[in-house]
């Protein structure tokens, strides 16, 4: 059986989910700026997001594993193509996609406190 998998807006009653399994996992963060949200659907669950903030900042990002992960990383680098660089966070309470970002996509993240801030820049080193 394949997957549907799809990349859009965050619609309005998508919203209350997303913050509630966003939060479980990340009990000490602010609720974000849901006009900037993207989701990663998955024969119609939503199953990560990312939020896009200029300058180009990613921010917030969830995941319900890995996979989604990589996926979502893999697909905002493709949105952001023109950029020369962008950066987003990776709390420490997530070393799993501190490991893909570092393994997967050579990045070195910059320590910062409870957490690890990452920058892609093209044309030269990441």
């Amino acid at each position: 059986m394949s997957q549907s998998i799809c990349y859009r807006p965050i619609k309005a009653e998508e919203i209350e989910g997303a913050w509630q399994k966003f939060h479980e996992r990340y009990p000490w963060v602010v609720e974000p700026d849901w006009k900037g949200i993207w989701v990663r659907v998955v024969n119609g669950e939503v199953t990560g997001f990312v939020g896009l903030q200029r300058p180009f900042m990613v921010e917030p990002m969830w995941a319900e594993d890995a996979s989604a992960a990589r996926d979502l990383m893999n697909w905002i680098d493709g949105q952001l193509t023109a950029t020369d660089e962008y950066e987003f966070f990776v709390a420490d309470a997530n070393q799993e996609l501190q490991k893909v970002v570092e393994g997967h996509f050579g990045l070195e993240g910059i320590r910062e406190v409870e957490g690890k801030h990452y920058f892609v820049k093209r044309g030269g080193e990441r």
